[in-house]
């Protein structure tokens, strides 16, 4: 028996309440392709498209994580409007030829036809805390706040420059500061938007926000953390500078490109999200545990 046989087989013993689960779940992994596609056509940032990753699969996650509690049962009129929503949704998205902002609505209507089709109005209330997290992040925090405009567009090149330039003094180093250049005796590298750490810095405060929503944590852990998104994207960009400008004042071009543009940069983004993860686990050992915000107040 072929693995096509077996897998029809097995759907067809299945009640129709999950066929119909199913049919819809497929629809929505179909949309979220859809989705992330089109964020990445809208201005190829991996660092987007990685946080709207994330975002999905961390409800996804929670979700999954509460499936005993899943129960399949819908009703005639859930399920009607259920796949009106992911019709409407998906029908949108494929005509759309590139992002705009229809498509930060699709992922929560998405969540919420497939809610609808599969456990009814009913499941609305019972994840409403992970439909929550979703359009707070794809509504909010994705696009439209913590931005280089609403931040006031945060200039840190000669704030770069200078913690650069203060490095290599301390190293030894005979170094010269000029305004954004880190000047060597042998070669000088000019420190431009794409060595500034704003994108990184917003990143990880947009992340610190996405945590929050997920894991318990008091005020002190909250301000802790947004301070630790920043220095970790400011500090460790200052060290990809100072290696960059020893780089050039050894005429080692190519390793300074491997750094500047190649895998190299995509090393040093891996290095932020390790030790930010870390700086953020470390932070919610301090302090009192926080109460879960999934779990509801006991009324005395």
């Amino acid at each position: 028996m072929t693995l096509l046989t077996r897998t029809w087989h097995h759907w067809q013993q299945q009640r129709p309440a999950v066929q119909t689960a199913y049919l819809a779940l497929a629809v929505v992994a179909a949309q979220v392709g859809l989705y992330l596609h089109l964020i990445w056509l809208s201005n190829r940032s991996m660092d987007r498209l990685s946080l709207n990753s994330m975002a999905i699969g961390t409800v996804a996650y929670l979700v999954w994580q509460r499936r005993a509690e899943l129960v399949l049962k819908s009703s005639p009129l859930a399920q009607g409007l259920g796949f009106l929503l992911l019709a409407w949704a998906s029908s949108k998205g494929i005509l759309m030829l590139h992002y705009d902002g229809f498509m930060r609505l699709l992922p929560s209507l998405s969540a919420v036809g497939l809610t609808l089709v599969a456990t009814g109005f009913q499941g609305l209330r019972r994840y409403r805390w992970e439909l929550l997290v979703l359009a707070t992040f794809t509504l909010l925090l994705d696009n439209s706040i913590l931005t280089q405009e609403t931040l006031g567009r945060m200039d840190l090149t000669e704030s770069t420059a200078t913690g650069a330039s203060t490095l290599l003094w301390y190293l030894g180093f005979d170094v010269v500061h000029q305004g954004t250049r880190v000047i060597l005796p042998t070669g000088s590298v000019d420190v431009g938007q794409g060595c500034s750490p704003e994108d990184t810095i917003i990143l990880y405060l947009k992340l610190s926000l996405l945590l929050f929503l997920i894991f318990p944590t008091t005020w002190f852990q909250k301000g802790a953390t947004l301070i630790g998104a920043f220095g970790v994207g400011f500090l460790i960009n200052l060290v990809r500078v100072v290696i960059m400008a020893l780089l050039v004042a050894a005429n080692q071009m190519a390793a300074f490109d491997f750094w500047h543009e190649g895998t190299g940069a995509q090393a040093f983004s891996l290095i932020n999200s390790l030790v930010f993860f870390w700086l953020f686990e470390w932070i919610r050992t301090l302090g009192r545990p926080a109460a879960d915000p999934r779990v509801p107040p006991e009324v005395e």
